[in-house]
């Protein structure tokens, strides 16, 4: 196997640290240099993980930050020659103009487009546990703004009437606000 070269990885505004660690440690780690664009509204946490990877002896020019404006520093990173890889995760009419600023070069790309999950509860769940799981990760976590967020709740005929009074019990209990 061998590196794929220079990679732009672009990272949203939720989560902005963790979705970089995410993007920059495999990139890294499978031998490529990397540049980490993070998004217009979160850029600090990125940029100081840049620093702090030189500070700790990563060599310069292996991870580089850049801050500003998707429409123009995002793509001018995806259709930059040099750059072999873009790895997007945000929304799917900007994953759309990636794809088509990197298709002259044939650049690898991944996209993460905001999808949202459905949880599926079927006859042998134990459905307290399932229930109490999902209310912290379904539409409840950072309001709702998270690719891996549970919208749909699919619940098999025999379980049903218990998974839907389950959450309306657990919903009524949720205090909004401080």
């Amino acid at each position: 196997r061998q590196p794929v070269g220079p990679c732009a990885l672009i990272v949203p505004w939720n989560f902005p640290l963790l979705i970089a660690a995410w993007k920059v440690a495999p990139a890294l780690a499978a031998g490529n240099t990397a540049v980490l664009k993070p998004a217009s509204a979160t850029p600090l946490s990125a940029l100081r993980l840049c620093e702090l990877a030189t500070e700790a002896g990563l060599p310069d020019g292996v991870l580089n930050g850049i801050a500003g404006p998707g429409g123009s520093v995002g793509a001018a990173l995806a259709s930059a020659p040099a750059i072999r890889k873009v790895s997007f995760t945000g929304d799917s009419e900007n994953g759309a103009a990636i794809l088509r600023l990197a298709a002259p070069d044939i650049k690898r790309v991944s996209l993460e487009l905001g999808g949202k999950s459905a949880a599926i509860i079927l006859d042998d769940a134990d459905v307290d546990a399932t229930l109490d799981s999902l209310l912290q990760v379904a539409g409840l976590m950072n309001n709702g703004q998270a690719c891996v967020a549970q919208t749909r709740v699919l619940a098999s005929k025999a379980k049903y009437d218990e998974v839907v009074n389950g959450l309306a019990t657990r919903m009524e209990a949720v205090k909004v606000g401080d």
